[in-house]
């Protein structure tokens, strides 16, 4: 019964503070997260972070990213396959060389500073997402690029850990692949994309009609949501992230022809009850104590966290023509960081690499990145 009040306040809050946004011209994620931020323990503290709670919204996530893979155009990620690689790792390395330099300038041990810029170079494309489909830019030029460049940017983040791990010496827990050899880790990775590709080219069609035959109410959304899934835990387990599986799978499945029929009825599922808990969890996860013990680290690293990221990807499409303005947009969708950097950043709190006051700084920022990338992202599209 407590758990079910639970959902009722998160669904609420969600419903009435993503409203509430749109009425200010916001995008409505904005005020999901601040609402996971006022019923949680930064504000009211009505809810908080459970792993039931953190669950659902790992669902949520994961069926984001299948759908975000559903609606995009495989075709035009093809065609700007060269810039979105160029502007992930652009947007990569300047976080990751002026963050870790902030670690070293503050007295953090080199290794503590390695993990530290690992964190804030990540990316969450689940948010930039939810707000380009808001805004209707998702499937035109720049949303493509953005796209495709922050899912390079969670794929390059995901390697870039494992390199620093190996560097340092330290051994994370979590994945199959924990202390494996780093050669071997990614001859599973490369073979994992290689299964997609085939599953892609053999059969996925002849799949769903072979299905359709039966008639049973929902098949061909039950068998996507099993394959997403399916590929969502097996790149978890080779050291990829769940989402970066669910958006492929997603992708492979957009060349069907039950596409449309499948992102109405998922999209349902989604968009009415786990994105919104996925937002509000982002929100739970702000507490106060450490971030005013740490405030310097904490205002140091937003403003670095959002500038890097503004300039290494921005920098990164000027290389391919793109106006300033358009610049200055892929740089805006590139600024969040979400879930993939909370993810990171909680691998390295459980390996106790940080303590509770530097963890609670580091999530601040994240959140406040989170908060923060939309507002920026409408606000370049309305001088574009």
């Amino acid at each position: 019964m407590a758990f079910l009040l639970v959902i009722i306040i998160i669904l609420a809050a969600a419903y009435l503070m993503g409203n509430l946004a749109q009425l200010i011209k916001l995008p409505a994620v904005i005020g999901q997260l601040l609402a996971g931020i006022i019923i949680g323990p930064g504000v009211l503290n009505w809810v908080q972070s459970s792993s039931s709670i953190q669950h659902l919204a790992d669902l949520g996530v994961i069926c984001l990213m299948f759908l975000a893979g559903l609606n995009s155009n495989l075709d035009l990620l093809k065609r700007y396959l060269t810039p979105s690689l160029t502007i992930a790792v652009l947007g990569i390395t300047m976080p990751m060389l002026f963050i870790t330099w902030l670690g070293l300038m503050i007295q953090w041990p080199l290794k503590d500073a390695l993990f530290l810029g690992v964190i804030f170079s990540a990316t969450s494309v689940s948010i930039t997402v939810a707000v380009l489909s808001e805004l209707g830019k998702l499937n035109g030029r720049i949303g493509t690029i953005i796209l495709g460049a922050a899912v390079a940017d969670d794929v390059l983040t995901v390697i870039l850990l494992g390199l620093v791990v190996t560097f340092t010496g330290e051994r994370l827990n979590g994945q199959i692949t924990a202390g494996l050899n780093p050669g071997l880790i990614l001859l599973m990775q490369v073979s994992y994309f290689i299964v997609i590709y085939l599953v892609m080219k053999v059969g996925l069609n002849q799949l769903f009609r072979f299905i359709q035959r039966f008639k049973f109410a929902y098949a061909n959304a039950t068998v996507a949501l099993l394959i997403g899934l399916t590929f969502a835990l097996i790149a978890e387990l080779i050291g990829l992230s769940a989402i970066t599986g669910a958006f492929f799978a997603g992708l492979i499945i957009s060349r069907t022809k039950v596409k449309k029929s499948l992102n109405r009825q998922i999209s349902a599922l989604t968009y009415l009850l786990l994105v919104p808990i996925f937002f509000i969890s982002i929100g739970l996860a702000m507490k106060w104590n450490g971030i005013i013990d740490q405030w310097p680290l904490f205002l140091a690293l937003t403003g670095l966290a959002i500038v890097t990221k503004l300039v290494g990807a921005g920098l990164g499409s000027k290389l391919f023509g793109f106006n300033w303005t358009d610049s200055l947009i892929i740089g805006a969708g590139m600024v969040s960081r979400g879930e993939v950097a909370l993810i990171v950043a909680q691998i390295v709190f459980a390996n106790q690499l940080l303590n509770v006051d530097q963890y609670s700084a580091i999530v601040g920022a994240i959140i406040v990145t989170t908060v923060l990338s939309p507002l920026i992202i409408k606000l370049s599209y309305s001088i574009k």
